[in-house]
């Protein structure tokens, strides 16, 4: 897995009203695709939070990541060998029990897993010798807080990876400190529908 810093001088961030990046998650993300920017403008994925009056905009960056957690912009998923090798044996455990429930969804905990075992805690106490064999989706790291903070303490400075739902066909570049983040030019969207998602 690449561990090299990245530098993306041409990114999107769709966002209500302020023209300087905001966001209520503990990392900001970033696209390639101006129109699922324009997309995530209009409709912010957190239907809970009260939507800002004022105008959605497409923020038009150039992101840098010192060390990311993974460099994969073709996948969604990050092994376990991969988390180990990034933040250590302790560390991974800690993240695969915390975020169990996107372990257990995946094929990898079908497959070598479901019919023997009843939680991830189980397989981390019991065998650590199969974790080799699992996996989880990278989003659920970066949107957890205490997650990011722990990978903050650790050195680890965002990510890249394939995204899902709307973005499913791009690259997400995740940065935890707006301090990464350089607007060049604030858009207005252009895009009202929903992109076609082609990948699967």
């Amino acid at each position: 897995m690449p561990h090299s810093s990245v530098v993306a001088s041409h990114v999107f961030r769709g966002q209500f009203g302020a023209p300087t990046p905001q966001t209520h998650l503990p990392s900001f993300t970033f696209v390639e695709d101006f129109a699922v920017a324009s997309y995530y403008a209009a409709n912010p994925n957190d239907r809970t939070r009260p939507v800002n009056a004022q105008t959605p905009v497409v923020l038009e960056c150039r992101v840098s990541i010192h060390n990311p957690l993974t460099n994969s912009p073709n996948d969604a998923f990050i092994d376990y060998d991969d988390l180990k090798e990034k933040v250590g044996q302790e560390w991974s455990n800690k993240f695969l029990i915390r975020h169990s429930e996107h372990v257990t969804a995946t094929c990898a905990w079908e497959e070598h897993f479901a019919p023997h075992y009843s939680s991830v805690e189980e397989v981390v106490r019991h065998r650590p010798d199969q974790l080799n064999l699992l996996c989880l989706q990278i989003w659920p790291l970066l949107d957890h807080p205490q997650t990011v903070a722990d990978l903050k303490k650790l050195g680890i400075d965002g990510a890249v990876h394939q995204g899902s739902g709307v973005s499913l066909d791009c690259a997400e570049y995740r940065v935890f400190d707006v301090r990464q983040i350089e607007t060049l030019a604030v858009h207005t969207p252009n895009q009202p529908r929903r992109p076609t998602v082609t990948s699967f």
